[in-house]
Order: structure tokens, then C-alpha cells, then sequence
């Protein structure tokens, strides 16, 4: 050990690293006696941190940049693996899809929400296009299927929804009973004569709307159905009326015994019959005097047929 000050070109300084630089390490214990104190009592100031807390930023930066790296290769093996399947399950697994490759500087979470919004599409596009297919296959036969002269299924399926409420109010028994019976009396025969004649013309209405030919026997039977109506019309109105009287002591017998079924069909009757006045009454006439019109043209049951050219 030197005692005093250090020789000149001994290359041994008075001051450690910490208090410092360039000068001895902290870590070495060294006890020199010229300096005023030993080299390991030399702490570092609380002011000027350790040399582990200058590099940690530096650490949580690359700490991060590892992270978005990681976070990208698993959003492109979950990418690449969704678009495998899907065209797996679509029968397309030779065809090549393009993918975007994401942006390192876009956030984690925001990679995340779009791999999920992507795996939503993809499963939307390739579920969607058989349904739509099968579903427009379904409205292709609709269309394209042979013309019926028949009351048109909608119309069936409301007569027997109403006949089943009709049911129900004639077996709650009292005054709601005996006025559903007289609700009876009236409106079933009236249903059999519309769907006698009435009705059925409305089922050749599409066909109509769609210039599809029809049958000379369809022609002619619903011209007669709709002259038929013509000629029963008023009593049909009439009938109507008898029906809303009926409907209405249905009604305020509910009200009555509060019974709210009841008077639920009798409201719905009601409207029922209001749109057979305004619209399926008119309907049928107006599609006799279509077919009539085309009759009188030599067209028949086709629309797109030229008439003749009359003889001079």
C-alpha cells in the first residue's frame, strides 16, 4: 500500500467510481490511508440512483417490444388458422385468400379485437351463402311452382286460428258462451261461402302479379268464382254485419265476466272482416276482370301470347 499521497504516473486515483468517474470500483475493498475515508464506506448518493435503475427503462422497452413481437406471431398463427378451417368447411382449401399482415405499432388489445372481429366475419361469409342459397332455392320453388286455384295458405291458416279461439270462448260457459254460440251461427256458413268462392281467385293472384301462364279450366273457373262473388256480394256484406253484432255482445260479455280471450277474438273478428271489405273482396273481382279482359284479347291463360290480328 502507498502511505500519503500516491506517487505521480501510479495511475491510482483518490476518488472511488461513485464519487467520481474513472476512479476505483465500489467493490473493491480496497483501504488506502491517504484517503480520508475507505473505499467501501464511499456510498452512493440517494440523489444519483444505482446503475441497475439507469438501465431499467431501457430493460422495460425491450421487455415490451418482445411482447408486441409475441403478440403479433400468435394473431398471425390464429389468422392463418381460422382461414384454413373456414375453407376447409367450405370445400375451398386450395383457394388462397389474401391476409393483411398487421402493423407492429398497432396496440396488443386492439390486434386481439381484430382477430376476433375477423373470426366472426369469416364464420358469418361462410355459414351465410348455403342459408341464402337453400333460402332462395325455397322462394325459387314458391315462385316457379305450379299456380293453384285455392284459398292461399295464409288465409287458411287464419280461418283455423280463428275457428280454435271460437272453440275456447264457446267452453268458458255463461253469458260468454251463449254469445259465442250466436257468433257461431253466423260465421261459420259465412266462412264456407268464402272459401267456396271467395277466396280461392286470390291464389293465382302471384302467378298473376308474375305474368305466369294459367289453364284455360283455371281461367274459367275463377272467372266464375268471381262473377259469383259479384252476385252474393251485397249478402255478404250483410252477413258482416250480423257477424260485428254478434261479435259485439261477445265482446261486452267479456268485458263482463273479465274474460280477456274472448273478447281478444272478437276484437281480432272484427278487424278480420274489415279486411275482407277493403282488400280480399275487391281482390277477386278485380282478378275476374283481368282474366275476363285477357279472355276477350284471345291471349287465354297466357299473358305473353300475342293476340291474333282481327279478320277484316
Amino acid at each position: 500500500m502507498f502511505h500519503g499521497t500516491p506517487p505521480a504516473g501510479s495511475g491510482i486515483r483518490s476518488r472511488c467510481a461513485v464519487c467520481a468517474p474513472g476512479g476505483v470500483p465500489a467493490s473493491l475493498d480496497l483501504q488506502i490511508p491517504s484517503l480520508s475515508k475507505p473505499i467501501s464506506d464511499c456510498q452512493p448518493s440517494r440523489k444519483s440512483p444505482p446503475s441497475w435503475r439507469a438501465h431499467a427503462p431501457a430493460a422495460r422497452a425491450l421487455q415490451k417490444r418482445n411482447s408486441r413481437r409475441d403478440t403479433t406471431d400468435e394473431f398471425r398463427t390464429l389468422h392463418s388458422e381460422v382461414v384454413r378451417h373456414m375453407l376447409t368447411v367450405s370445400g375451398e382449401s386450395k383457394k388462397e385468400i389474401p391476409v393483411k399482415t398487421p402493423s407492429r405499432k398497432e396496440p396488443s388489445m386492439k390486434r386481439i379485437r381484430i382477430a376476433t372481429v375477423c373470426m366472426f366475419i369469416l364464420g358469418s361469409a361462410m355459414g351465410s351463402p348455403s342459408a341464402q342459397h337453400q333460402e332462395h332455392g325455397k322462394s325459387m320453388q314458391a315462385s316457379t311452382a305450379k299456380p293453384t286455384l285455392a284459398v292461399p295458405s295464409s288465409i287458411q291458416e287464419e280461418h283455423k286460428h280463428l275457428h280454435h279461439q271460437l272453440d275456447q270462448a264457446l267452453a268458458y260457459g255463461g253469458e260468454t258462451a251463449a254469445s259465442a254460440k250466436a257468433v257461431a251461427n253466423v260465421l261459420l256458413p259465412h266462412f264456407e261461402a268464402e272459401e267456396a268462392y271467395a277466396m280461392p281467385p286470390l291464389g293465382l293472384l302471384e302467378a298473376i302479379a308474375q305474368n305466369q301462364p294459367l289453364s284455360g279450366e283455371q281461367t274459367r273457373e275463377a272467372i266464375k268464382m268471381a262473377d259469383q262473388l259479384r252476385a252474393h256480394y251485397g249478402q255478404m256484406i250483410h252477413e258482416h254485419q250480423e257477424i260485428h253484432a254478434a261479435l259485439e255482445a261477445l265482446a261486452s260479455a267479456a268485458r263482463k265476466e273479465h274474460k280477456q280471450e274472448p273478447l281478444a277474438f272478437a276484437e281480432g273478428l272484427m278487424q278480420h272482416a274489415q279486411n275482407e271489405e277493403q282488400i280480399l273482396y275487391p281482390a277477386t273481382l278485380l282478378i275476374g276482370k283481368y282474366l275476363r279482359l285477357r279472355q276477350s284479347m284471345g291471349q287465354g291463360g297466357d299473358p305473353n301470347r300475342t293476340a291474333a290480328p282481327a279478320k277484316p
